[in-house]
Formats: C-alpha cells, sequence, structure tokens
C-alpha cells in the first residue's frame, strides 16, 4: 500500500501566496506540474503504522513523533505583539499553523498578523509519525529547474515589472518552498481574529473566545453571562476564525467544523483519536533556493543567491488589489466569511436592508428567521493579490425550496446550495484567485518593519471614501431597503 507521505513530499508551495493557518488550504497550495525532490516510489521497505503495513521509499525516513496528547491556547492584543512572539519562538508555528519552516517561513507568512487584529490560539494534537526526505539535495531534479531558471531573465531587477512578473511565475509554477517533511496525527485548531480598536472588547477578549468555543480552549469552562452583553453582539460580527480537525472520528470531526462550540463532541472526538488512523497535520518546507545550493549542479548553485533575492523583493514590495465580488442569497439569511487575514473586506456603494459588513464578513437576513429573501450585496476585497480562503454559510430553506448562497469574483462563480446540519450549512473554498490588475497605488517611503503588507495595505485603506452610513465600530450595517422579499413557507 502506497505510503501516504508520498502524495505531499517533494512537492513544492509558493510561500509568498499561501495562508498558512489550516491544513485543508496549504494542501490546495501544493504545487505539482513536477515534483521537484524526486525518489523511486518503487524502491521501497515494509514499515507499519496505524496497524497498516505500508510499502515505504527509502529515501524517506519515518520516525515515531512524540505519542503523547498536549494542548495549548494563547492570546494576542494585536498582530504585532503575535508576530513578534512567532518570530522568536518557532514552536509557535508549530502549534498554530498548518506548514512551517525557518524564518523565510515566517517572514512570508507574517503578512496575516495586521497590527489592528488581536488574535486567539487553540491547539489539541497526539502525533502519530514524522516522515521526511533524507539527503534530499541529491534528489533535485536539476534538469527542468535549470531549464524553467534559463527561461528567467539572468539578472533580477525589482524595478523591471516584465522582469518580477517573470519572477512570480516561477515560483507559482514551482513554489518558493519545497515540503521535506510531513507530520501525521490528530490535531485540532482553533485561530480567531478580530478588529482590536474597541477597547470594552479588548478587555473581555479571552473571555469572548472562550464563550464563542463553549469552553473548548479552556477544559469546558467558560463564562455563558458574558454572551448577554451589548458588545457581544459587536464581537461576534467582527471576529473571524479558522479552523480545522484532522483525524478521530470522522463523522464528529465534520460537526465540530459546522459548529465548534459545543464542549461535549470535542471531548467525544478527543476520546476517538486512538482508536482511527492518522490523518496529515502538518508540513515543514525548505528554501528552494537552499535545496538549489545542496545540489550537485554548479549552475543552480551560482543561481539560488538570484531566486533569493527575486523571493525577498517580492515579498517586501507587495501590490494592491482590489476585487469586486457581489454575494448571491437565496435564504433567510448567509454569510460570506473571509478566512485569508491578510486580505479586508470593503463594502460596495449600496449596502441592502439587514446586511452587516465588516472587514472579514457579510452576513445578510436573520438566522432562522423563515423570512426568505433573493438579494444581491456588492462589496471588494482588497487584498496582495494572493489567492483568497473563504467560505460561504447560508440558511436551510428559501421560499418552496431549499437555500443557497453564492459569490461571483473574478469571473468564476462559487455555490453552496448543501444542506449539511441545518445550522450554518457551511462550505469551505480555497485557493480561489482575485482579479488580476493591481490598484495603482504604491507607497511614497518603504516604512520600517518586518510587515511590508500591513504598512501597504493600511496606508492604501487610508485613501478609500467609505460612503456614510450606520457603523457599531468598524462594522457597516445595511442602510437601503432594497430587500426582495420571497413568499414561503415556515420551517
Amino acid at each position: 500500500m502506497e505510503f501516504p507521505p508520498v502524495e505531499q513530499l517533494g512537492y513544492g508551495l509558493n510561500m509568498l501566496t499561501t495562508t498558512p493557518l489550516k491544513v485543508d488550504a496549504v494542501i490546495e497550495s501544493i504545487r505539482a506540474p513536477v515534483r521537484l525532490l524526486d525518489y523511486d516510489e518503487y524502491d521501497t521497505r515494509p514499515y507499519e503504522v496505524d496497524g497498516v503495513t505500508y510499502a515505504v521509499p527509502k529515501a524517506i525516513g519515518v520516525s515515531a513523533d512524540a505519542n503523547t496528547i498536549s494542548s495549548t491556547f494563547t492570546t494576542y492584543k494585536t498582530g504585532g505583539e503575535a508576530s513578534f512572539s512567532f518570530q522568536n519562538d518557532g514552536s509557535l508555528a508549530s502549534l498554530y499553523c498548518g506548514v512551517t519552516g525557518n524564518a523565510s517561513v515566517n517572514a512570508a507568512t507574517n503578512k496575516m498578523f495586521r497590527n489592528t487584529n488581536q488574535w486567539a490560539f487553540y491547539c489539541f494534537y497526539k502525533n502519530r509519525y514524522l516522515a521526511q526526505l533524507k539527503n534530499y539535495g541529491s534528489l533535485l531534479q536539476v534538469n527542468p529547474l535549470a531549464a524553467a531558471i534559463r527561461r528567467l531573465p539572468e539578472q533580477f531587477d525589482g524595478d523591471n515589472k516584465t522582469t518580477v512578473a517573470a519572477y512570480k511565475n516561477f515560483f507559482d509554477t514551482y513554489g518558493t518552498h519545497l515540503i521535506t517533511k510531513v507530520r501525521r496525527g490528530s490535531r485540532l485548531l482553533l485561530q480567531a481574529w478580530g478588529d482590536n480598536s474597541d477597547q470594552t472588547i479588548n478587555a473581555q477578549w479571552t473571555a469572548y473566545i472562550r464563550a464563542y468555543y463553549g469552553g473548548i480552549p479552556s477544559g469546558g469552562e467558560y463564562d455563558e453571562s458574558v454572551k448577554q452583553q451589548a458588545h457581544y453582539q459587536t464581537f461576534k460580527n467582527i471576529v473571524q476564525y479558522s479552523n480545522s480537525v484532522q483525524g478521530g472520528d470522522p463523522q464528529t470531526a465534520g460537526r465540530i467544523m459546522q459548529n465548534p462550540s459545543k464542549y461535549d463532541e470535542f471531548q467525544k472526538w478527543a476520546d476517538s483519536v486512538d482508536s482511527h488512523a492518522s490523518q496529515l497535520s502538518g508540513l515543514v518546507v525548505t528554501e528552494l533556493w537552499t535545496v538549489m545550493e545542496l545540489s550537485s549542479s554548479e549552475y543552480l548553485q551560482d543561481a539560488a543567491a538570484r531566486i533569493e533575492t527575486a523571493f525577498l523583493f517580492i515579498l517586501n514590495n507587495p501590490s494592491v488589489y482590489k476585487t469586486a465580488v457581489t454575494l448571491h442569497v437565496e435564504s433567510d439569511w448567509a454569510e460570506f466569511g473571509l478566512i485569508t487575514p491578510s486580505a479586508v473586506i470593503l463594502p460596495g456603494e449600496r449596502i441592502p436592508n439587514l446586511t452587516v459588513i465588516s472587514e472579514t464578513k457579510v452576513n445578510f437576513g436573520k438566522e432562522k428567521s423563515h423570512v426568505y429573501y433573493r438579494e444581491i450585496i456588492n462589496f471588494y476585497v482588497v487584498n496582495d493579490g494572493s489567492p483568497i480562503d473563504f467560505y460561504i454559510s447560508h440558511g436551510s430553506l428559501a421560499g418552496a425550496g431549499k437555500g443557497t448562497a453564492r459569490i461571483v469574483m473574478a469571473g468564476k462563480s462559487y455555490e453552496n446550495n448543501d444542506i449539511i446540519d441545518d445550522d450554518y450549512n457551511t462550505k469551505w473554498f480555497y485557493q480561489a484567485p482575485v482579479g488580476g490588475t493591481p490598484e495603482s497605488f504604491h507607497l511614497k517611503h518603504r516604512v520600517g518593519g518586518i510587515n511590508a503588507w500591513d504598512a501597504t495595505l493600511d496606508a492604501y485603506l487610508k485613501t478609500q471614501r467609505v460612503e456614510e452610513g450606520p457603523t457599531i465600530g468598524h462594522v457597516r450595517v445595511g442602510r437601503d431597503g432594497g430587500c426582495q422579499r420571497e413568499e414561503g413557507s415556515k420551517e
């Protein structure tokens, strides 16, 4: 039987465009036209794990990981505080992200830590084993990589747009980093972030997070009364979350993904991890240029510095992209949630009644109101041009039919008409392309610090005129009574 890590080991990831939080999203980011670290999948040895004997390629080393259960919960007041902690403690990314590596990975993913957001992380894990490529420098496919690099401009010139575009396309095809380790086991990750401009919410952030997740991050203990506080509803509007569950009982894991606020479901899942096969729980990557330096090719060794230079330039000189999005609703309620923390939502010119828009989500209608509408909401997603991750949720019924919601973005439609749990009916979408034309905006002066994207986005947002209208903190509420109500039976 094929060894599961073979599906990932040796392939590339473009860490300039990958959101590192969820393993599911990271897998969708793998660049697989060619496996740059190639090995003989048929030269194997037997290895037993999860009660199954696998044919493991001899190029892959396998070690039993720490087979202990551990859980940890932490919060940060600002993105800067979170960034500083992650930069100085490598174990944090291993705990709270789906992909990790050295400083270059931290630098590339640091853009998610906008200073105007606060964060909360919870991780429960039980590792089973670690699979890693041995002597990966000798595994590099020299000929196809060298041929691709020879097609690039011989000198990297950051002032030449054609040159920069060529290197961006190269990274999109082959990746900036290569997967050299795969961790498998069971893992639950809860990651939440939200605007930190409201001091009342800031003071209650930890209590609200614990209540929001039904005590999962705190051993089942939380203060139910905080849900009655006036600011808790505003908190729910601004908070965004990126949750993932690997391993354990799949049915229970699915229910947690739909609604991660029931501690008894979490405990049931945690009790099941030993009796189910391990799943992919994390990836470790190595820089492409580092592997090139270890290869047998003098040409690739010499070109490694140029590839690193291009990576660093693109990282530190981001462009701004503003993509128009329309949310089409046929239900009593629906929600679009942006789960790429480096991106933000801006409202369109018309916000219909019953609509609430924050930087992380667009919500229409009222859950379980059984008053059905057909509505279109226009808004924008602003980011650095990377593909985005998002979810769409909706109610169960719409008039005589079942509820549905979809968005149209960059000429492509993403629809959710699934009825999953008669509650949130959430469907996730990963690595969705945004518009291909950047805004004509650039910082006049580079702002110091390690997060060039945060500085660029902050400056850009100050140039955007938001139409006057009702607000609650940083949340925009609908002011146009243009909703089209549909007659429908009660659920």
